[in-house]
């Protein structure tokens, strides 16, 4: 089974210090787009699943937080869906607490 596109949104992005990616793949990835404290990265290509579930499984994240001893706790967000060109799925949802 084919999928032509994924989206992957991080809620709760802090502008200008999350960055997200998907490293070592060749699938067809933008650039990701912020919007407030969203950030979004799209995928597109036709593709076999494996080859989407492969690139979703690698997406990196990092904060470059200008002031690292003032980091506080924050929750953020990543909600994953992919799609068949006609088909969108269910999203899938996954919480992440950061500690100091």
């Amino acid at each position: 089974m084919n999928l032509e596109g994924a989206t992957i949104i991080l809620s709760g992005a802090e502008d200008g210090d999350d960055i997200m990616a998907v490293t070592g793949m060749n699938i067809f990835a933008g650039q990701p787009v912020r919007m407030g404290n969203q950030l979004t990265l799209t995928l597109n290509g036709t593709a076999l699943r494996t080859a989407y579930q492969t690139a979703l499984a690698s997406i990196s994240y990092q904060n470059h937080h200008s002031h690292p001893a003032m980091f506080v706790a924050s929750t953020k967000t990543l909600t994953f869906t992919v799609h068949d060109g006609q088909n969108v799925s269910n999203e899938v949802e996954v919480t992440i607490n950061f500690l100091p």
